[in-house]
């Protein structure tokens, strides 16, 4: 696990520093710094939005908006329309570079409410139990090449949540036979050992580092009650792409 962790975060540093906006929200034509940042940041407000308006409702939860936690947070897309609605908003990443940026627009986008931490291991031991109202990630775990991370991610999801708290997050159940081969990574992978320019492959071949991961709905039962917790509802949710299909889950303490 370690080994593969290390991997990944070298893989997102990478990206971080050559196009961290389309490592975040990968659409092919804003590849190579064509994101603009209103229009990126924008996606961000709508996704919440949509999570505090929609999804969240029909729970009544968190009863309160004193800590989130953005797990994944890269440059903060989330982070900073979650910081509209929580006293406070943690942003979490396995890249430092990513944090780096993310501070930058933190500053240069006047949000005070938010700090970011750098996380390198599979779990969350850099806080304490029930330090989260809102624990929330998307399009992060099914980038995580270790399953047994992601499932220990979730597990440990749960323990840092308030009594009252919720964690919403997305993970892929299956993959089709071209997402499991990644052509693009196979060819990354294969031309990096060989001593190839990671960046080079980035720019020249539009190869990718970038990896999918999935979790049967059963094994992630199995890790949020391992924490603690139980599935409230796991919603049908497709992204990544077409290939892969997986769920939004929705799970609290208890």
């Amino acid at each position: 696990m370690a080994d593969s962790l290390k991997s990944h975060q070298q893989d997102w540093e990478l990206l971080g520093e050559e196009d961290p906006l389309w490592a975040v929200l990968s659409d092919a034509q804003k590849r190579h710094g064509k994101w603009d940042p209103e229009e990126f940041f924008a996606t961000g407000v709508k996704d919440i939005a949509k999570l505090r308006d929609e999804q969240l409702k029909p729970f009544g939860l968190p009863r309160n908006r004193g800590r989130a936690l953005d797990f994944g947070c890269g440059v903060g897309r989330l982070t900073f329309a979650l910081a509209k609605d929580y006293d406070h908003v943690t942003g979490l990443d396995i890249s430092s570079s990513m944090l780096r940026k993310a501070e930058e627009f933190s500053r240069t986008r006047g949000v005070a409410n938010c700090s970011f931490v750098h996380n390198t291991t599979a779990d969350l031991k850099a806080f304490p139990d029930r330090e989260f109202d809102l624990v929330y990630t998307n399009i992060v775990l099914q980038h995580v090449p270790d399953r047994d991370a992601i499932l220990s991610y979730v597990s440990e999801f749960i323990r840092v949540l308030t009594d009252d708290g919720i964690a919403v997050f997305q993970i892929p159940a299956e993959r089709n036979l071209r997402v499991r081969l990644n052509p693009r990574r196979i060819a990354y992978s294969g031309l990096r050992a060989m001593g190839f320019s990671p960046a080079w492959m980035l720019k020249a071949f539009n190869l990718s580092p970038i990896q999918m991961n999935a979790v049967s709905p059963d094994e992630v039962k199995s890790a949020v009650e391992n924490g603690g917790g139980k599935v409230l509802r796991a919603d049908r949710y497709d992204a990544g792409g077409a290939g892969t299909t997986g769920y939004l889950y929705f799970a609290v303490r208890g």
